[in-house]
C-alpha cells in the first residue's frame, strides 16, 4: 500500500528570512531593541498562534506567502503572522501571544529523545523536513546562548543587519494545519547551524506539549515533522514564492 502522510509537525524556518531595506540607522536601532529584548526573553517559553486564525490568513484572497514577523514592545519580542501576496503585499495579520511554561524543559526532552524519521510525499515539504533532535538543538542552542548574553549581535544579524522576519511558502504552513489533534502552533526562537537565529513552528496538543511523529496501522501515518528553510535575507531579499525552495 502507499504510504499515506498526515502532516503534523514541527517547522523550523531558518527560513526565507526576508527583510526590507532601511537605513544603517535604523538597523542600529533595531539591533539594540532585538539584544535588549533578548537578554529579557529567557522569562518567555515561545509565541501561540491560534490555528482557526491561521486557516483564516490562509484562505484570505492572494496569500502567497506567510512572513513570521520580529517586532518589539516595551522591550519584548513579538512575532507576527503576516499573509503576503506574490509581490511581498502584506494583506493580514495574526498575532502570536507570549507564553511562560515552567514545564518546557521536560517537553523539550521529547524532541531530544524522539527516534522518528520521517518523510513526505510533497517534494516542496519533503526537502525542508528535519528530525526532532535538530529541532530540539536550535531550541536548547537558543536558550544556552539567551544564558550567556556574550553573543547576540552576531545571533540575531547578518553582516550586522537584523533579521525583520522570516518566510514560509502558503503549503508548508498548510501541511501544519493539517495536523490530527493539533490545538496550537507554536513559535520557537532557536540558533542553527551557521550559529544564526532562526524560528521553530511546532504543532501542539491542547496541553501545549509538541505532537511528535509517530508510525500506526499498516501505513506510514506523518503525524509530526520538523521543517527547515534556509533562504536568508541578508542575504536574499525580495524573493517571491517561486523562487522559494
Amino acid at each position: 500500500m502507499k504510504k499515506k502522510f498526515i502532516s503534523l509537525f514541527v517547522c523550523s524556518l531558518l527560513t526565507t528570512i526576508i527583510s526590507c531595506d532601511s537605513s544603517s540607522k535604523s538597523d542600529e536601532i533595531i539591533s539594540k531593541d532585538f539584544i535588549n529584548a533578548s537578554r529579557k526573553q529567557q522569562q518567555v517559553t515561545g509565541y501561540l498562534l491560534n490555528t482557526s486564525n491561521l486557516k483564516e490568513l490562509l484562505d484570505f484572497q492572494d496569500v502567497d506567502l506567510v512572513r513570521f514577523a520580529v517586532s518589539f514592545d516595551n522591550n519584548e519580542i513579538k512575532f507576527n503572522a503576516i499573509g503576503v501576496d506574490y509581490f511581498g503585499k502584506e494583506l493580514i495579520t495574526v498575532e502570536g501571544f507570549p507564553y511562560i511554561d515552567s514545564t518546557f524543559d521536560d517537553n523539550l526532552k521529547i524532541l531530544d529523545t524522539s527516534k522518528s524519521n520521517i518523510s513526505s510525499s510533497n517534494s516542496i515539504v519533503d526537502r525542508h523536513i528535519l528530525n526532532s533532535k535538530t529541532a530540539y538543538n536550535y531550541i536548547n542552542n537558543w536558550q544556552n546562548e539567551l544564558s550567556l548574553g556574550t553573543n547576540l549581535q552576531s545571533l540575531t544579524t547578518y553582516n550586522n543587519v537584523p533579521f525583520k522576519y522570516f518566510s514560509l511558502r502558503k503549503e508548508v504552513v498548510q501541511d501544519l494545519l493539517n495536523i490530527q489533534n493539533i490545538s496550537n502552533v507554536g513559535l520557537f526562537i532557536g540558533v542553527n547551524p551557521d550559529n544564526k537565529m532562526t524560528t521553530v513552528l511546532a504543532a501542539m496538543d491542547r496541553d501545549k506539549k509538541f505532537i511528535i511523529p509517530t508510525v500506526s496501522g499498516n501505513f506510514s501515518t506523518l503525524t509530526g515533522a520538523i521543517y527547515d528553510f534556509t533562504t536568508a535575507c541578508q542575504p536574499d531579499c525580495n524573493l517571491n514564492s517561486d523562487s522559494l525552495n
